[in-house]
């Protein structure tokens, strides 16, 4: 594999400095003035402006975001596909190389 400017060292850090302090440092703050910010969501709940975005970062931070899912199915073979999707295949052109076109 030709090497590149992104190319990682088998065996060495990609980051060998490791997290900015500052980093930390800002983290720190935030977490000192966690009671003070949830107080600011709150008040921030009686104005009709921004009651529904402090209520969002409320409920996601207090219970976490929604799951979301994404149902999946896996069709093995043509016996796997139902009357309608055959009927949609059967009624899809084909390109000059014989593969279905997007539609």
């Amino acid at each position: 594999m030709a090497k590149t400017r992104t190319s990682f060292v088998k065996g060495q850090s990609g980051n060998p400095a490791g997290k900015p302090a500052i980093a930390k440092h800002i983290k720190d703050l935030a977490r000192e003035h966690t009671d003070e910010a949830v107080q600011a969501l709150i008040k921030a709940l009686g104005n009709s402006g921004e009651r529904v975005h402090a209520a969002t970062i409320l409920l996601a931070y207090g219970y976490g975001r929604p799951q979301q899912t994404i149902n999946v199915r896996k069709i093995k073979s043509i016996d796997d596909l139902d009357e309608e999707e055959l009927s949609i295949l059967a009624a899809t052109p084909l390109d000059s190389d014989k593969r279905a076109t997007k539609h």
